[in-house]
């Protein structure tokens, strides 16, 4: 029994792409990827007169002005004289006096076809249409599903599902990276790869307890992680002085009103998607100098863990807070 049709699975495999990104498409974006998805065509104006197509010349016989006169009685007569119409003066080769007479008399019927003539053709008229809309243009299109922004000086950025969509697109299937081994030789590259795989998660929650402020950086940078996650072990009132001080700065300067740091009783690493779940063998700051491992979680196990972590973060002291921040720059954490 099949329990999918075409247009369902097309749906499903559009939302898995952009969750794939880490990002959730809103209800107006699928709509509008549903409704049209490819370039709009070119739309003919209304028509405003009709087309005549050409006709073309042709020959007709030419009716004789005579015609319908019926023939009476003398036959030999008539024919005589059709016969000798050519010596006899007068129009058609007979005088009007003679003709007025035979036809008074009723002996005279003439052909009621003398000769042909040539009617020339017309050159026919197009359709006349009112001004129509042109094909969708390709930017038109990336910008009306929402994959491109375009500012007042029409400049180009991809946008947040655009980028997921591209990641989606890019990134293998879920089964051929179920865990991703950071150990090799290159650290730099470990280190990158593994920036790079948050990045896929879209707003995700980073639960790490030794989160450092180049980490943080690099987040801010290179991901769109809004929420972070930290010990609060008091051995590490100095990190996270450093950690708050640096994110405020940040907010001010970016105009930025999402990004949030807590602090709770934690030694977990766990990178917390919207629609996935890994979790992290090393912290952040020691890629590169251990050999480590990033595990995606599934199932039971995803959904357990999933709800430990939103337990952590409602619980958690807030260290800088996702609102506006205002006013001059921090001298010491809060």
């Amino acid at each position: 029994m099949q329990i999918l049709n075409d247009d369902q699975v097309r749906v499903l495999q559009y939302v898995h792409a952009a969750n794939r990104g880490g990002v959730r498409p809103t209800h107006e974006q699928l709509k509008e990827w549903r409704r049209a998805p490819g370039r709009k065509p070119a739309v003919p104006g209304k028509l405003l007169r009709e087309a005549i197509p050409p006709t073309p010349s042709r020959r007709v016989p030419k009716t004789s002005p005579y015609a319908g006169v019926l023939p009476n009685v003398d036959f030999g007569f008539s024919r005589i004289m059709l016969e000798n119409a050519s010596s006899i003066k007068g129009p058609l080769g007979m005088s009007s006096t003679f003709m007025q007479a035979a036809n008074a008399a009723g002996i005279v019927k003439l052909p009621s076809i003398w000769g042909y003539e040539t009617i020339p053709g017309t050159p026919g008229r197009p359709a006349e249409y009112a001004k129509g809309t042109p094909r969708e243009g390709f930017l038109a299109h990336m910008l009306r599903l929402g994959w491109i922004t375009r500012d007042e000086q029409r400049t180009y950025e991809v946008s947040e599902l655009g980028l997921a969509l591209l990641r989606g697109h890019e990134a293998p299937h879920e089964d051929e990276y179920d865990v991703l081994v950071l150990g090799g030789e290159d650290k730099a590259l470990d280190y990158s790869r593994a920036i790079d795989h948050i990045a896929e998660r879209g707003q995700a929650m980073i639960v790490d307890a030794y989160l450092d402020v180049q980490q943080i950086s690099d987040l801010l940078q290179y991901t769109s992680v809004n929420k972070f996650l930290v010990t609060n072990k008091p051995r590490e009132d100095r990190r996270r002085l450093k950690l708050g001080v640096y994110l405020k700065t940040w907010k001010r300067a970016n105009g930025d009103t999402d990004k949030e740091l807590r602090m709770a009783s934690l030694h977990d690493r766990w990178i917390v998607g919207d629609t996935d779940f890994h979790i992290l063998g090393a912290s952040l700051n020691g890629i590169g100098k251990y050999a480590t491992t990033l595990c995606k979680v599934q199932g039971s196990a995803e959904r357990e863990l999933r709800a430990e972590a939103q337990s952590l973060w409602d619980t958690a002291s807030v260290i800088v807070e996702a609102n506006p921040v205002t006013g001059p720059g921090p001298t010491s954490a809060p």
